[in-house]
């Protein structure tokens, strides 16, 4: 246990860092909400009141930056804890791969698209809403969601173990994710935040399809294609890799395929797993950003 709290502290020292970041304002923003809940002004409890999303669309309207606001709220400390340890253990792996830039994008969007998933299913399901009663929804766990489901699309076959006691890989561990969410929606406990983690969940899926080529996002014509042959990404996207940034830059399908291999066998083994070769390949291959 020791070595995890170790592990993190040094996380935390180091430079530019996403998660870090993202750690750091959940938690100032929950010390500083907790600090507002206690202060009986009425000033206090208005802007309390103002910063989580509901689930009534004309109440929506009123405070439309909610969509954004309630990814940094949290109802207790086990709320904010759970949603942080796995921000934290998840969200590394996907950020040393891809960079800080990714994980902004990716837990912010995350996070808007839970709450968009939850506003229209409260809203248009009718047992959802015929509700008089007003809900509101907190939490960062649409956009956690969508790092875990991110970073499991992008490096499936990656195994972490768990405090040292067990491996699994992270697609196992996103399947599970995902098929309780689904089989608990409905039993009226928390289905507003089930609806946020489906709706992170989604994004990141499609978020690393669209990193790879594989998705074009929507435009003013239609819905997401699929790609179903790509002989390069249709974009760059960068790697990191021993604190260097590289960006996928192959131009051929074979080559493609060699950069693909490789970057599977870093997922799997890490980069001292590559022989002499395939690190002159990946070097050759990449362009320094």
């Amino acid at each position: 246990m020791s070595n995890i709290f170790e592990e993190i502290k040094n996380s935390f020292n180091r430079g530019d860092n996403a998660i870090r970041k993202l750690i750091f304002i959940n938690s100032a923003v929950f010390i500083v909400t907790t600090i507002l809940g206690k202060i009986p002004f009425e000033w206090t409890k208005i802007i309390l009141e103002n910063l989580p999303l509901p689930h009534l669309f004309h109440v929506f309207i009123k405070q439309p930056w909610s969509l954004f606001t309630y990814i940094f709220m949290h109802a207790n400390i086990w709320h904010i804890l759970s949603n942080m340890l796995w921000l934290y253990f998840i969200g590394e792996i996907f950020r040393n791969l891809v960079g800080n830039k990714h994980i902004y994008q990716t837990f912010i969007l995350g996070g808007i698209s839970g709450g968009i998933l939850y506003l229209i299913v409260l809203n248009i399901v009718p047992h959802y809403a015929e509700m008089n009663e007003a809900i509101r929804l907190v939490g960062a766990s649409g956009g956690v969601t969508a790092v875990i489901i991110a970073t499991a699309t992008f490096i499936p076959e990656y195994e972490i173990r768990p405090f040292g006691l067990f491996s699994i890989k992270l697609k196992w561990i996103a399947t599970i994710f995902i098929l309780y969410n689904i089989l608990a929606l409905g039993n009226g406990d928390n289905d507003g935040g089930i609806l946020a983690h489906l709706g992170g969940a989604i994004f990141g899926f499609v978020y690393v399809k669209w990193m790879k080529g594989q998705y074009f996002l929507p435009n003013l014509k239609g819905v997401f294609k699929f790609k179903k042959k790509v002989k390069r990404p249709i974009r760059d996207f960068k790697v990191n890799i021993n604190n260097q940034s590289y960006t996928s830059k192959t131009s051929d399908a074979h080559s493609q395929k060699e950069i693909d291999s490789i970057l599977d066998k870093i997922s799997k083994s890490g980069y001292d797993s590559l022989t002499k070769k395939e690190k002159e390949i990946l070097f050759k291959a990449s362009k320094e950003l």
